[in-house]
């Protein structure tokens, strides 16, 4: 069974990208006809939608595929089943590949170890946009708007220790994402999550 909400990760959005064109509709033909803003499926596959009610998710399957809303529901388990062990297997090669973790990282502060720092950043992000260009490029446009927000908060919220969440499965992490999610959601005074999104990444 479906949790109430679902959080929209890159192998959901790149399933509801992939159906979308085999359907030869368009993002707002198909917003329109499950009832939501004309943006909505546009603001899925570009990753400015973090979470959607699992009805909703429910519902654009079923306009996608044809398919009735039991078979739907089945469709997006195993379809979150499935990103689970894909997401299982890169964690464990990770791993393998992981830097170190200095326990006193103050004897590291230098200018060449703050470039070397940058660089695996620059490094990773590089990665990261090869395999996705799109996704990549719209969170770190995202990214760059939280740090002139204010950059000492986000350095702040950078520094705390999710290399401790290693242990956590695909479900865990996402039910973490999805409490972080609700805080910002609480401390915006903000309840609908088309209106945050846009509020946030306009």
């Amino acid at each position: 069974m479906l949790k109430p909400k679902i959080l929209i990760n890159e192998h959901i959005r790149n399933r509801i990208t992939e159906e979308r064109i085999k359907s030869g509709k368009s993002g707002i033909a198909i917003s329109k006809d499950i009832g939501k803003s004309d943006a909505w499926v546009s603001l899925l596959e570009n990753g400015r939608i973090l979470s959607v009610k699992s009805s909703d998710l429910i519902n654009l399957f079923k306009e996608l595929l044809s398919i009735n809303e039991e078979e739907s529901e089945k469709y997006i388990e195993d379809l979150i089943k499935s990103n689970s062990k894909e997401s299982s297997i890169s964690d464990n090669n990770h791993n393998k590949e992981k830097l170190n973790i200095y326990d006193k990282p103050k004897d590291l502060i230098n200018e060449d170890n703050f470039k070397k720092f940058v660089k695996d950043i620059n490094a990773g992000l590089k990665f990261a946009f090869k395999n996705n260009e799109e996704y990549t490029f719209n969170q770190v446009v995202l990214f760059t708007r939280n740090m002139h927000f204010d950059l000492g908060f986000m350095l702040a919220l950078m520094s705390f220790p999710y290399y401790k969440l290693d242990k956590l499965g695909f479900e865990d992490r996402q039910n973490f994402l999805e409490k972080v999610y609700e805080l910002i959601k609480d401390f915006s005074n903000t309840t609908d999550d088309d209106e945050l999104e846009i509020e946030f990444n306009k």
